[in-house]
């Protein structure tokens, strides 16, 4: 089987296509920035870190993450930081 060519968050973007990226050897599927739902930005202004991680990898992926219910922050930091650095976005912005 061929292994799918890696896009960029670019070409995701201006394609409307969805951005993959690996964690722990898992891989999870979010829609670009730009398609976020607008829950998952009205959970981060209102402090709710987990909701929008939550709503942006939906029930499947949030369970595959925290299959055995005994994540952490430090986890939940890491997911994100892949996350982030799939879709080339700057954590500090």
């Amino acid at each position: 089987m061929a292994t799918p060519k890696k896009i960029t968050a670019i070409e995701a973007e201006v394609n409307n296509l969805d951005i993959t990226f690996e964690f722990e050897g898992e891989t999870y599927t979010v829609p670009t920035p730009r398609r976020w739902p607008l829950s998952v930005l009205r959970a981060q202004e209102n402090g709710k870190a987990l909701g929008a991680v939550e709503r942006l990898l939906g029930k499947s992926q949030y369970d595959k993450f925290d299959a055995k219910g005994d994540r952490t922050m430090e986890d939940l930091d890491h997911l994100m930081e892949a996350l982030m650095a799939a879709a080339d976005l700057d954590p500090k912005e």
